[in-house]
C-alpha cells in the first residue's frame, strides 16, 4: 500500500512492538523512519538493540491517555497483541488518534481471537463497523 519510493519518508509506529520483529522486517522493505511503543521495559530493552527505531514510546496504549503525538503516523502497525489480555477493541481509538488523517492503522490478530475469543467475538467488527459508519475511518480490507 505504500509505494516503495515512498518508504523512507513515511512515519511508522510499531505498537506493541515487543522485540522489534516487525520493525526490524519494515526496514527490510525500506521503511527506515519508524518508532516503538511498547510497555514492557525488558521488551524496550531487546527491540532497542535492532536500531531500527528512532523514538521510543515505553507505555499502554489503549488507555485513552498516551504521550504519542495525535496525528503524526502515515502508518499505525499492531502485529499480534490484540489478544487477551492486552489490547482491548476500544484501544483502536487510539491508534486512529496518532494515525495523520488518511493513514493506515494496521492491524495483524489471530483468526482465533477475533473469531471467538468474548474479547473480541461479536465486538471488534462491530466496533469498526460503527467507525466506518461515523467517518472516522474506512475499513480497506476484513476478513
Amino acid at each position: 500500500m505504500v509505494p516503495e519510493k515512498k518508504r523512507q519518508q513515511v512515519r511508522v509506529l510499531d505498537v506493541a512492538a515487543g522485540t522489534g520483529l516487525v520493525g526490524c522486517h519494515l526496514h527490510k522493505k525500506g521503511f527506515t523512519n519508524i518508532d516503538a511503543l511498547e510497555p514492557s521495559e525488558g521488551m524496550m530493552n531487546i527491540l532497542k538493540k535492532t536500531g531500527v527505531y528512532t523514538l521510543k514510546y515505553q507505555e499502554f496504549i489503549g488507555t485513552g491517555h498516551s504521550t504519542v503525538p495525535k496525528d503524526t503516523y502515515e502508518v499505525v502497525v499492531v502485529c499480534g497483541s490484540l489478544a487477551p489480555g492486552h489490547i482491548q477493541v476500544e484501544g483502536i481509538n487510539d491508534l486512529i488518534n496518532v494515525a495523520k488523517p488518511g493513514g493506515l492503522v494496521v492491524i495483524l490478530m489471530r483468526l482465533e481471537f477475533f473469531l471467538t475469543h468474548d474479547e473480541y467475538k461479536d465486538k471488534m467488527e462491530n466496533f469498526m463497523d460503527r467507525l466506518e459508519k461515523t467517518n472516522v475511518w474506512r475499513k480497506v480490507m476484513s476478513l
